[in-house]
């Protein structure tokens, strides 16, 4: 019988190798397509919900030991909508972000317990029933100016938080008082306690969205597929 100190790995096909992006825009592309990946050689206790077919993976969402009623009412925008959409070039005047956002719009993964560890995980939407994330990117993750009416400090306005955790300081925002000619703007961790902006990076300093997203995504793909790999 295997020993339950020492799960047996299992035997999930090995991935594809990805080349090093070209560019912030591929960057991107090489991101979402690593996490489609993941998604699809381990089909249980983890699911990115944008890549979710819910016709062709009915059990997917049960298979994690958690409470998601609220996830699935709160995010039912986002199940799926990866799903038929073609990957247009990228237009001269935007941002890997802008990019970003008009492609694939956001990215909600979801892990289970057996998955987390290692991950800076925090609770989807930061409500009870949501759902255990360690990467949550939209648009409409954070009232930044119901923390500026909350602290009176107006300068927090500057900042526009993207990614999720804020609660646990597992968030991260683009510090908008700098930007590139491309129309980048600082990465900055961000948390909902009182705080003063960070020290203003140079444009020249600034690392692109895209870039930042792939750097991101390499390591916590890479930590999720040990955990799945030695706990499934």
């Amino acid at each position: 019988m295997p020993d339950s100190k020492h799960p047996q790995k299992t035997s999930a096909p090995k991935g594809p190798s990805f080349a090093k992006p070209k560019d912030p825009y591929e960057a991107v592309d090489t991101a979402i397509a690593m996490l489609k990946d993941l998604h699809d050689r381990y089909p249980k206790s983890h699911f990115v919900a944008e890549h979710l077919d819910v016709k062709k993976e009915p059990e997917r969402m049960d298979s994690l030991d958690q409470q998601l009623s609220i996830f699935k009412r709160q995010y039912k925008h986002r199940i799926g909508s990866w799903n038929g959409k073609k990957v247009p070039k990228p237009r001269n005047s935007e941002s890997s972000w802008d990019y970003f956002q008009r492609v694939y719009g956001s990215v909600t993964w979801l892990v289970d317990n057996v998955v987390e560890r290692g991950l800076p995980t925090f609770p989807c939407g930061n409500v009870v029933g949501g759902g255990w994330s360690c990467l949550e990117i939209a648009d409409d993750t954070y009232d930044i100016d119901g923390l500026v009416k909350a602290t009176g400090n107006k300068e927090l306005k500057n900042l526009f938080v993207f990614h999720g955790g804020w609660h646990i300081g597992r968030s991260f925002a683009f510090d908008q008082r700098t930007r590139t000619p491309s129309g980048e703007h600082a990465i900055v961790p961000f948390d909902e306690s009182p705080q003063a902006l960070p020290e203003q990076t140079p444009a020249k300093s600034i690392q692109p969205f895209g870039l930042w997203l792939h750097r991101h995504v390499t390591e916590l793909t890479r930590i999720a597929e040990e955990n799945l790999r030695e706990g499934l």
